[in-house]
């Protein structure tokens, strides 16, 4: 065995020399050079410039069947939600079901169920068509709603506003995309209602069913090497009236651009029809 100290004194101490970058002087043989790294594929993807954003809820919206709000705040549903949403969940209301926060506007409430029908309301309210809204539980939940314990009637045959995302200007880059994956549920009982993705008000999918359902909107936007021109895809049981599977936009993404989630219900199904959004991923990707 060879001793620690003969061991030791085997080996000279070395200077430590910061790890050289591009550019620096370095000794290369016997004479001084530029230091140049090699480029590896990782450096050249890294040089692209990919950015991805996330926006995923956590919560649910519905646009109910017409009811009365008690003016303790709560409700019971005509018709049965697929669960309990003891989480909370965000519910479109009509001008003067709620009288306590809002002015009692038309709009989304936040509501706390205790059973699959029953509703408590709460004092926290969002207009999502006057600013971006993604659906997520309130910072801080409010104290129970005063109701106005008159009967309400759901708002029908219009597009109501259930999610809202902005998409900043120039954040897509000439060749960036959006991809968009929507999850809805509707009960009917026979009258077409609707659930869609749009793009500044035009169809990005849409869905025109009478029947109940549970349906996931898988869709795509992207601009085609300029900020001003776009291609868009859908899977096609979710895109209405469509025979070429790519679509087509003229949207200037140079300016804020909505990409908005509606639901829209039939006069014939308000006393026990609903639209519910489910869940919802938009994701923005910059090239």
């Amino acid at each position: 065995m060879i001793p620690r100290a003969l061991l030791s004194s085997a080996f000279t101490e070395v200077d430590e020399k910061p790890i050289p970058v591009a550019g620096d002087t370095v000794l290369i043989g016997n004479s001084e050079g530029s230091f140049e790294p090699v480029r590896t594929p990782l450096d050249a993807l890294n040089e692209v410039g990919s950015q991805q954003q996330f926006a995923v809820s956590g919560t649910a919206v519905l646009i109910p069947p017409s009811g009365t709000i008690a003016p303790n705040g709560t409700t019971t549903l005509a018709i049965a939600l697929p669960q309990t949403y003891d989480m909370g969940l965000w519910v479109y209301l009509p001008a003067g079901a709620i009288t306590s926060v809002g002015g009692g506007a038309e709009g989304l409430y936040w509501a706390v169920a205790s059973t699959t029908q029953i509703l408590q309301f709460k004092n926290n309210y969002v207009d999502p068509d006057a600013a971006e809204f993604i659906p997520r539980s309130p910072a801080t939940v409010g104290s129970n709603a005063t109701g106005s314990d008159s009967a309400y009637a759901t708002v029908d045959s219009t597009n109501l506003t259930m999610a809202n995302l902005t998409i900043p200007a120039d954040s897509m880059g000439l060749n960036g995309r959006v991809d968009v994956d929507v999850h809805f549920s509707q009960i009917s009982s026979g009258n077409a209602m609707r659930n869609m993705v749009q793009i500044s008000d035009n169809d990005l999918t849409r869905l025109n069913s009478s029947a109940n359902l549970s349906a996931r909107h898988i869709s795509f936007f992207q601009n085609m090497g300029v900020a001003s021109k776009q291609v868009a895809g859908a899977d096609s049981s979710v895109v209405a009236g469509k025979t070429d599977p790519a679509l087509r936009f003229s949207e200037d993404t140079t300016a804020d651009i909505q990409l908005t989630c509606k639901g829209w219900m039939h006069s014939g199904e308000l006393a026990t029809g609903y639209v519910l959004l489910d869940s919802l991923k938009f994701e923005i990707t910059t090239a």
